[in-house]
């Protein structure tokens, strides 16, 4: 696709760097196809081919369809938003979610996924429905900008730039609001939560999301939990994933899964003081969550 980027380099750079510029409605499909391909690719190299989200083969051949009109497939939103946090340069996700109906039942496959692509100050943010009845209309983010349909052109820098925290949630889709007030958008268990955990010789045993490996972590953090002291951890799957876990009320929650470098310097960059806990398996350490 060396048309779409060379297309697209001259409406990307000045979102990239922060200079002032104005996009014109007829060229943000370009940014929103440059998007959506660039978070696929990105979710196909940095995973095993069993622990791939659930992506329908099709939208690979609809995405490769697109390389002529250069317009996103069906089915696709998309907003932008400005960054201002300490991420690093390029950073790319896929989630897949389902829609909760008030009242009704909690889909057990997914319907959409939230796709998202950081780089300097672009934030580019979609969503893919992979069932069409399930398809809704959204508000626009808060400090976003819609770019697919596109609604008019777009000054940048937007007025206003997301912190590091609220880029995590929108990562998920978690500023993303349907305009039907009966449902709700949340991210498909089976994607960002670990299965059950069990106690084996003084540590946790964790179900990594390959089905495959275990990891571990120490049972004093069980006990902090229920004292309503939370904390988030690093730890490493034998097929190479990283996962970045937080303990709740209710257990362990994988909150990321990528690259160890990538879970390093996401580690490191969240707030709360360093703490270690020892015991007959040597020193745990972890963050406190504040």
């Amino acid at each position: 696709m060396s048309r779409l980027e060379q297309s697209v380099k001259p409406v990307l750079t000045p979102m990239i760097l922060g200079h002032q510029a104005e996009t014109e409605a007829a060229a943000l499909p370009l940014v929103a196809l440059w998007a959506l391909r660039t978070a696929l690719i990105a979710m196909v190299m940095s995973r095993s081919a069993d622990d791939l989200p659930p992506v329908p083969a099709d939208d690979y051949a609809a995405l490769y369809a697109c390389r002529e009109s250069l317009k996103p497939p069906e089915s696709v939103q998309l907003w932008v938003g400005r960054y201002g946090g300490q991420q690093p340069t390029l950073y790319a996700q896929v989630t897949p979610v389902i829609f909760e109906r008030n009242g009704g039942y909690t889909p057990s496959l997914p319907q959409a996924y939230v796709f998202s692509v950081l780089v300097g100050e672009a934030f580019v943010q979609g969503i893919r429905f992979t069932d069409s009845h399930s398809e809704t209309s959204f508000y626009e983010p808060q400090g976003f900008a819609r770019i697919w349909p596109p609604s008019g052109p777009i000054g940048w820098p937007l007025k206003d730039a997301m912190s590091h925290q609220e880029w995590r949630q929108a990562q998920r889709g978690g500023n993303l609001k349907p305009a039907d007030g009966n449902v709700d958008l949340r991210p498909w268990d089976a994607a960002v939560n670990l299965p059950p955990s069990r106690l084996v010789a003084g540590m946790v045993q964790l179900p990594t999301m390959c089905g495959k490996h275990y990891v571990f972590y120490p049972s004093v953090l069980v006990a902090e939990a229920s004292r309503g002291r939370f904390y988030r951890f690093m730890t490493m799957c034998e097929c190479g994933v990283a996962y970045l876990v937080e303990t709740e009320e209710d257990g362990a929650h994988c909150k990321e899964a990528d690259d160890p470098e990538v879970i390093l310097r996401i580690y490191e960059s969240l707030e709360g003081d360093e703490v270690e806990f020892r015991d007959h398996g040597g020193v745990f350490t972890c963050k406190r969550i504040v």
